[in-house]
């Protein structure tokens, strides 16, 4: 039941933020931005998908409501690992959708295939907290 009520009011969370969405994700090209968007942000969360993956196009829009929601000064970055071969093999990427979460420049988590918003959520949680509160 407590499971059922929080998919509910999720899925009323993420109907009401996606009419407000800006765009959020910066598309990352070269392994000279993407270094620069680490070490440029504290926070710094690297989605990696490509256009052809089913799961990666649903699972993206969520979490950029959950970032706006709950996390609105982590920087968002896109990384299509079909176009930009170079980041995703500097970074051990080799399925999709992956996130990486580097903070002040160090790799904080690291999660490919199977994820969910708890763990995000989770996981940014304290650190996020100690940073921007």
């Amino acid at each position: 039941m407590i499971q059922e009520r929080f998919i509910f009011e999720g899925f009323l969370l993420f109907e009401k933020y996606t009419l407000k969405l800006k765009k959020m994700y910066i598309e990352l090209k070269t392994i000279e931005d993407f270094n620069k968007a680490i070490k440029n942000n504290k926070i710094a969360l690297c989605y990696f998908s490509h256009q052809k993956c089913g799961v990666c196009q649903v699972l993206k829009p969520k979490i950029e409501v959950l970032i706006k929601s709950k996390f609105p000064k982590v920087q968002l970055f896109y990384v299509d690992t079909q176009v930009s071969l170079e980041i995703s093999a500097q970074n051990s990427i080799f399925t999709n959708p992956a996130v990486l979460i580097h903070i002040f420049g160090k790799e904080h988590f690291r999660k490919a295939r199977n994820m969910g918003l708890q763990e995000l959520s989770h996981v940014l949680g304290k650190p996020y907290s100690m940073i921007f509160n």
